[in-house]
């Protein structure tokens, strides 16, 4: 992953020598998780998660050539589920908490840009969660990185940015969440909505 974001970003510094149409800014914007725990109904506790708001920032850039663009953003994103832990056995019981993800994204876009500033694009999504934290879950299981992919809709004018991105996953979230002892593992079908916006220098 470290040699992934190295790579791309030295590429795109080389590049700027031999493109003039090379930007380089700062993004930021919200985000709507939706995650699902992959579950059997003779599972003595069920575990559901609410869709998930978020936000994110870091810095994004844009190379492009005629009607075509690649857009690499590297980016920290948090955001923070309402979790719901229902034990079957126990009538029904059941708790409800928190937990929060933070991660790491490198969302690598290409796509075309017409002449009414309009922008079409897809590409893949690099995704490492760096830290979690929930206040009813034993413990917490992730993998050191996973795949998924964006479709993107935006408008670029002058130095600004507007986009709307949808996500979703070639792999799973993480390996998944323990309670009393047992894995319940993460849904390969979780999604994400973005709304984000740019800046260029």
């Amino acid at each position: 992953m470290k040699k992934l974001i190295l790579y791309t970003f030295l590429g795109l510094f080389v590049a700027t020598n031999a493109f003039s149409q090379f930007k380089l800014g700062v993004r930021g914007g919200f985000n709507i998780d939706n995650i699902r725990v992959d579950q059997n109904s003779s599972d003595r506790y069920q575990v559901s998660y609410e869709s998930g708001l978020g936000f994110h920032f870091g810095l994004t850039t844009q190379l492009q050539i005629s009607k075509l663009f690649i857009q690499p953003d590297l980016l920290f994103s948090t955001v923070t589920h309402d979790v719901t832990v229902e034990d079957i056995l126990d009538n029904g019981m059941s708790e409800v908490g928190e937990q929060k993800f933070n991660k790491v994204d490198l969302p690598i876009i290409a796509g075309l840009k017409f002449d009414n500033h309009l922008k079409l694009g897809i590409g893949p999504v690099f995704t490492r969660v760096v830290s979690s934290k929930s206040d009813i879950l034993d413990e917490e299981e992730r993998k050191q990185a996973t795949v998924g992919y964006q479709m993107v809709a935006g408008f670029d004018w002058k130095k600004f940015n507007l986009e709307a991105r949808y996500e979703g996953n070639l792999s799973r979230y993480g390996a998944g969440v323990k309670v009393a002892g047992t894995t319940y593992d993460f849904d390969q079908r979780g999604n994400q909505f973005i709304v984000s916006m740019a800046y260029y220098f």
